[in-house]
């Protein structure tokens, strides 16, 4: 558990500090409001893959991505499972309160949200990796990683059908809402 502490203390651009005291106690409890706030969810789809030079091609050639660190990233795997998970609309709203009325909660606050997402990402790729039986897995690739852009935001959301099934959706700068959100492409063998 106090890994998460320090993640939430790197989020923070903390170094070192003394793992005792009221600001632990503060980070500590904002993080077990977060939990209480949160609506953790995921969805994933399981599809076959097909590598072309900088393309990654899905299932049966219905969406493509072009990205030639993504295709790297899958070089040698012949499946991949798509993710998206998100923490829900109430943490988004209890940052925008927390920006009014208490900056430093806000910026505390917003660090485990991080953290926390990042878990939840963690969770859904574990799921994934014990439905599909893989024996490997690369570690889940994010649009804005390399030279996969955002734009695949709108892709992902559309093959996932996140709209109904998870609340997930994607604005007009390819940024997802709820914020505290994430999708990713991860490999399997």
């Amino acid at each position: 558990m106090m890994e998460r502490y320090e993640n939430v203390l790197r989020y923070l651009g903390y170094t070192s500090i003394e793992k005792s005291g009221a600001f632990i106690e503060q980070v500590m409890a904002l993080f077990d409001e977060l939990v209480k706030d949160s609506v953790p969810r995921n969805i994933y789809g399981i599809y076959d893959l097909e590598l072309k030079d900088k393309r990654v091609v899905l299932g049966k050639g219905t969406v493509v991505f072009n990205s030639g660190h993504l295709a790297g990233h899958l070089a040698g795997y012949r499946e991949c499972a798509v993710i998206a998970v998100t923490l829900g609309l109430p943490v988004d709203k209890k940052i925008s309160y927390y920006q009014s009325a208490d900056m430093s909660r806000a910026v505390i606050y917003n660090a485990c949200a991080n953290v926390y997402v990042e878990e939840v990402l963690s969770y859904a790729a574990d799921q994934v990796r014990k439905d599909a039986k893989a024996g490997y897995n690369t570690f889940p690739f994010s649009p804005g990683y390399g030279d996969l852009g955002l734009e695949v935001q709108k892709e992902i959301i559309e093959l996932l059908q996140t709209e109904k099934s998870i609340g997930l959706y994607v604005n007009e700068r390819c940024l997802l809402i709820p914020e505290k959100s994430i999708t990713a492409i991860m490999g399997l063998k």
